[in-house]
């Protein structure tokens, strides 16, 4: 039944839009294989400005490293950086959450960095622009689920760069040229501290999708409601709810006589509910019945309601005046027609042929 169609459709659209937003995971780091052989790595330290911090690679299976920061440079920092083997960019901006397990001997903090490319338009020195993310870490593996919105391109790096957050707007996350993880924060002098990261991947979580959908669906099933009130509210029966055919035989042959009479003959001027009645052999309130429960309409309503679908068509389909056209389906006076017309359409027949006239001019051109 087509309310059924109606009322589920929201109901079919969100999952195939949930499917559409749904990615792959992008992994990184895995569980026992370590760094896929996609990605390489590299290591930075406060020793590019005379510092003495060290930072060392000691895992395979895991993506483990040892590193201690050393008096020499005011700003002490060991990183380990990761970047693609076979390509220079790679594109996160259809993922919204980070998935990364981890654990340090040590420190508390893990410092985490997404590395990204500028706008065009932008000519910066520096590297890339840089959306840093503290890390819980424990003695023990973590779990953590990081949300990508939060992470945040720190206030000192603008100041390096003259730059403004404004300036560079949101992360080109379709153009992420690495990631690195560092020394944990607030660790002390010459303390090593070893960190491994169980595995690192890139999912989407669809629960922020799913709740972008809901003011839609719920708008929408409220228009449906609006639509079925003001409907109920004129004695008529929803088109798209459709109606339950009569289960009878003999109930199903009568309601066939009757619509068949209807469509051969609506668009005579002086056809009745009584000429009908008497060409079916049934009694005027019985064939009032079939029609109201068929349609949701009176006898004469729903003959006017297809001698206008019919002078809708041929508005549009010929060029015959409005008077002969109204004459053609079953009206005797233009003024008559005109009122049901507009009522029924929106607008009056000449409105409508001249909007008609005015798609196919464009088209034309």
């Amino acid at each position: 039944m087509r309310w059924i169609f109606f009322a589920a459709a929201p109901l079919l659209c969100v999952p195939v839009y949930l499917l559409v937003r749904y990615q792959k995971p992008f992994e990184v780091i895995s569980e026992g294989k370590g760094l896929r052989e996609d990605f390489m790595w590299n290591t930075y330290t406060d020793q590019l400005h005379q510092g003495k911090s060290e930072i060392y690679k000691t895992g395979n299976d895991a993506f483990e490293y040892k590193y201690r920061l050393m008096e020499g440079y005011r700003f002490k920092f060991a990183l380990i950086g990761i970047e693609g083997r076979r390509f220079k960019e790679f594109n996160l901006s259809n993922y919204n959450e980070i998935d990364i397990c981890l654990k340090a001997q040590q420190g508390k903090g893990v410092l985490f960095y997404l590395y990204t490319a500028f706008p065009k338009d932008k000519k910066l020195n520096h590297p890339s622009r840089p959306h840093q993310y503290i890390l819980h870490a424990d003695t023990t593996f973590t779990q953590l689920i990081l949300p990508m919105d939060e992470l945040y391109t720190p206030d000192w790096w603008y100041i390096e760069v003259d730059e403004t957050r404004a300036g560079l707007g949101k992360p080109l996350y379709e153009k992420t040229l690495g990631i690195s993880f560092g020394n944990c924060v607030h660790m002390k002098v010459e303390t090593p501290d070893v960190v491994t990261i169980r595995n690192l991947k890139f999912s989407v979580n669809l629960l922020p999708y799913f709740l972008q959908t809901l003011p839609y669906v719920l708008g929408y099933y409220s228009l449906l409601l609006l639509y079925y009130i003001i409907n109920k509210k004129r004695g008529k029966k929803l088109v798209l709810l459709g109606n339950t055919a009569p289960s009878e035989p003999q109930q199903k042959n009568e309601e066939q006589l009757v619509f068949d009479l209807i469509g051969t003959h609506y668009f005579e001027s002086n056809f009745s509910i009584e000429k009908l009645s008497r060409q079916v052999n049934l009694s005027e309130t019985k064939v009032h019945d079939i029609i109201q429960h068929k349609t949701g309409l009176r006898f004469k309503s729903f003959i006017n309601y297809i001698r206008i679908k019919e002078a809708e068509r041929l508005l549009v389909e010929t060029d015959l005046p409005v008077y002969e056209l109204a004459e053609k389906v079953g009206f005797n006076t233009r003024e008559h027609f005109n009122r049901l017309f507009k009522s029924q359409v929106g607008f009056n027949p000449l409105e409508l042929r001249r909007k008609k006239n005015e798609r196919s001019t464009k088209q034309d051109q």
